[in-house]
C-alpha cells in the first residue's frame, strides 16, 4: 500500500510505503511535456491546464494562468531583453519576469534562464553606461 503525502517542510512529495522496514523515499517532481500542457504522474499523462484554461498545474499546486503581452513570464522575460535595447529600464522587468517564470513554470525553465541571463547582461550594460555618463566619459 502506498500513500502520497505533502510535507510542507519538504520541497517534494513523500511516498510512504507500508513494508516491514516502513521506509520512506522521495518521489520525483512531475515531468512536463515540452508544451507544458501535460505532466506525467508516474502512471499516465495528465492535463496540466484546467478544462477552462484558467489554471495550470505547477507540479505542486494549481495556479491561475497569467497572460501577459508576450505570452507567459518566460516569453515576457526574453521580449524585455530585446525591448531593453531601446528602453534600458525594461531589463529590470525582464529579470523579474524571468525569476517568476523559473519558479512558476517548471517546463519553461530553459527559456526563463535565457531571459534572466540576457536581462542581467542588459542591466550590467545599462549600469556601465549610466556610470560612464555620470563620470563624463560618454556623449
Amino acid at each position: 500500500m502506498h500513500l502520497v503525502a505533502l510535507d510542507r517542510r519538504e520541497p517534494e512529495p513523500i511516498l510512504f510505503t507500508c513494508d516491514a522496514a516502513s521506509r520512506r523515499r522521495r518521489v520525483s517532481a512531475p515531468q512536463f511535456s515540452n508544451d507544458g500542457k501535460w505532466y506525467w504522474n508516474g502512471q499516465q499523462w495528465v492535463r496540466a491546464i484546467s478544462p477552462d484554461g484558467r489554471y495550470q498545474w505547477t507540479g505542486t499546486a494549481w495556479t491561475p494562468v497569467k497572460k501577459m503581452l508576450f505570452g507567459d513570464h518566460a516569453n515576457q522575460s526574453i521580449a524585455c531583453a530585446v525591448i531593453g535595447l531601446f528602453c534600458g529600464f525594461m531589463f529590470l522587468f525582464g529579470l523579474y519576469a524571468g525569476f517568476r517564470a523559473y519558479s512558476e513554470l517548471p517546463w519553461k525553465r530553459t527559456e526563463a534562464i535565457v531571459g534572466i541571463v540576457l536581462n542581467a547582461v542588459g542591466c550590467v550594460l545599462l549600469a556601465f553606461l549610466l556610470i560612464a555618463r555620470a563620470a563624463g566619459l560618454g556623449p
